[in-house]
């Protein structure tokens, strides 16, 4: 993909059987150390670099399974095609 896009990233994490008993039961991991590294591995795949990224999503909670769920949007579609 070519152009500014747009990623939306939600990290899901299984509950461990002790995260109730925390104060703030949030899954670990810092947002934004999450999603550079997801940014990184898409980088040539999703889009030629990331710094094509002009919008970013990230979310993060809790699951049954563990998983990441990624959107890539093409922000400019028309603009190329000389709209």
């Amino acid at each position: 993909m070519e152009g500014e896009v747009k990623a939306t990233i939600y990290f899901h994490f299984k509950r461990s059987k002790t995260s109730h008993k925390n104060k703030y039961p949030m899954p670990t991991g810092d947002v934004d150390n999450l999603s550079k590294s997801v940014l990184d591995a898409l980088e040539g795949i999703a889009y030629n670099e990331d710094r094509q990224v002009t919008e970013l999503v990230v979310k993060k909670g809790y699951s049954d399974y563990d998983m990441i769920e990624i959107r890539i949007e093409d922000i400019n579609p028309h603009k190329r095609k000389g709209g």
